[in-house]
């Protein structure tokens, strides 16, 4: 495809297990997530940057007043599972920090390796912009060439994922 995946994971024909998880198939075509209280808890950060990462990143990033953001553990767990079964991830979120979101994507590690998250999820499209989450996943859609109803959407916000799994299609 258009990313270099060689072989969608949902046609993969045998269960993967990664750590001490296992995926079975069928699997979704793209994993998108949103990013404040699905992989992170909302940014409280009143000065904003310079960031600086915590233990590498590991441990979270710093605004310039010293307030902090970090990764979910379970989102941590998620997001190498993903990368290291193969399965594509995207990210679709509203805010108006665009600039700050993909910093923090670009210093937040995901494992001992030191692989970011923006590493796991490169090269698919990483959507933050203000606007309906609606537009963000039919961009993906369009950027990936995976049709929406082959996605499998993560987000915190249900009354909206209501709304969007009536318009578009991602599972939810």
């Amino acid at each position: 495809t258009k990313y270099g995946w060689s072989k969608a994971p949902h046609q993969r024909e045998t269960a993967m297990v990664v750590g001490s998880v296992s995926l079975a198939p069928p699997l979704p075509s793209l994993i998108v997530f949103d990013l404040d209280f699905t992989l992170w808890q909302r940014p409280r950060f009143r000065k904003g940057p310079p960031f600086e990462p915590i233990d590498g990143g590991a441990a979270g990033v710093r605004d310039a007043g010293g307030a902090t953001l970090y990764l979910y553990p379970a989102a941590k767990r998620a997001l190498v599972c993903l990368a290291d079964a193969g399965v594509p991830v995207a990210v679709a979120s509203r805010t108006h920090r665009e600039g700050w979101a993909r910093q923090w994507l670009e210093m937040l590690t995901v494992d001992d390796a030191g692989r970011t998250v923006q590493d796991v999820i490169d090269p698919l499209p990483v959507l933050v912009q203000d606007g309906p989450k609606s537009g963000h996943l039919q961009r993906i859609s369009e950027m990936s060439g995976v049709p929406l109803s082959k996605m499998l959407f993560f987000d915190d916000d249900l009354a909206g994922k209501r709304t969007l799994i009536r318009r578009s299609g991602p599972h939810s």
